[in-house]
């Protein structure tokens, strides 16, 4: 069974599905926001599969990352003084059922803030530039 990769870079992500089926009257739907790591800042190549992300924060989504402050009155006063520029990671590991072999598998995001890029296996799978708007 093949080990797959995921790697977000953005800025905040809401809620995540893993969706996978072979006809539209076939379809199962799966949340996929559990055991999720996260690094803010600056990190590593997104074609670097293989970069150490041991001493990443473990959570599950939603998850904001500016909400964590610090909050400064230095930041923009409309966000409420929240750090909402910089780059963050979420990262995720997971197998592949051998049963969606064959399939077509999307991952639809139902909500991320601002200039999301998706990789799977160090390979741009998507991106979104604009924020709180689902895309897949």
């Amino acid at each position: 069974m093949k080990r797959n990769i995921l790697n977000l870079s953005f800025l905040i992500l809401v809620v995540a599905f893993f969706t996978a089926c072979s006809s539209p009257q076939e379809r199962e739907t799966s949340l996929f926001n559990e055991n999720w790591k996260f690094s803010k800042g600056e990190t590593g190549s997104e074609k670097e599969v293989a970069f150490d992300d041991a001493g990443w924060r473990k959570l599950d989504l939603p998850h904001d990352w500016a909400i964590e402050g610090p909050f400064d009155k230095e930041h923009d006063t409309r966000t409420g003084g929240l750090p909402i520029y910089g780059t963050a990671w979420y990262r995720k590991d997971f197998n592949m059922d051998a049963a969606h072999n064959g399939k077509t598998v999307t991952l639809t995001f139902d909500g991320v803030m601002n200039n999301a890029e998706v990789f799977v296996n160090g390979q741009k799978a998507g991106e979104r530039p604009f924020g709180y708007i689902s895309f897949d």
